[in-house]
């Protein structure tokens, strides 16, 4: 695993889905929203943003999210 690029917020922001299966543009924006808030510059949004958008399925697409957030 290659080293992450920019800088990661202090503690991974925790981010609680109401509904799992929603669509993956909210839940995309919801986690730059909460990484922002935590202090992540944009070059590690991007990294995220990278990753998720070559998940190839929603299943992975959280896995993506899960490496940069606590998800419930």
């Amino acid at each position: 695993m290659g080293k992450q690029k920019g800088k990661a917020p202090k503690n991974k922001p925790k981010l609680k889905l109401k509904n799992k299966k929603g669509f993956t543009i909210n839940i995309l924006g919801s986690i730059v929203r909460e990484l922002d808030l935590a202090g992540a510059d944009k070059e590690y949004i991007e990294k995220f943003l990278e990753e998720a958008r070559n998940s190839g399925s929603f299943e992975n697409l959280l896995k993506v999210s899960k490496k940069y957030t606590d998800i419930e």
